[in-house]
């Protein structure tokens, strides 16, 4: 048996275990949290209708902060969407404007998963794979936007149409 001044090496890893168990049971009931309990100014936010119980709260506390910070000074510099793949304060500002909620598909995936169990077979249907949705969304945030955000928007555009290009000029030479 290995062993020395401070115990076995099999009480180690019992140890170890059970820490690791602990630290799972919390991470499901964050995740059972995030599925009961809301805030309720974003409850009663029809903004937020399809985003609740399908996101993490987290998420949703991002969103909703962004947007109340956005209504104090009217700036938006696009971050969340970049570094979260969450919709900014002016794309949710375009879908206010239009009177449709956020919806689920504006969401990265990572925000989705409120389980810790694995979920590495991703199921994808077609309509994933039609870039259709997304142009008329981008039309419908477009057309409710002024025009700062028509410019951000516009950039943005302008550099998924680069990182297209290059894309398919790196597919085409593969085949």
């Amino acid at each position: 048996m290995m062993s020395n001044s401070s115990g076995d090496f099999c009480k180690c890893v019992d140890t170890a275990h059970e820490m690791l168990t602990a630290q799972h049971h919390e991470i499901d009931k964050s995740f059972q949290h995030s599925l009961t309990r809301l805030d309720q100014r974003i409850m009663k936010n029809p903004l937020f209708r399809r985003l609740q119980y399908n996101i993490s709260k987290e998420a949703l506390n991002m969103i909703f902060n962004r947007l109340e910070k956005f209504d104090d000074d009217g700036k938006c510099d696009c971050s969340l969407r970049t570094t979260h793949g969450l919709p900014c304060s002016c794309e949710v500002d375009g879908y206010r404007k239009s009177g449709e909620p956020i919806p689920l598909k504006a969401i990265h995936r990572h925000w989705k998963i409120l389980t810790s169990k694995n979920t590495s077979k991703r199921e994808e249907d077609d309509t994933e794979l039609c870039p259709t949705p997304l142009i008329d969304e981008f039309w419908r945030v477009f057309n409710g936007t002024n025009n700062e955000g028509k410019r951000i928007l516009m950039d943005k555009l302008r550099e998924v149409n680069f990182i297209n290009h290059s894309l398919v000029n790196i597919v085409l030479d593969f085949f």
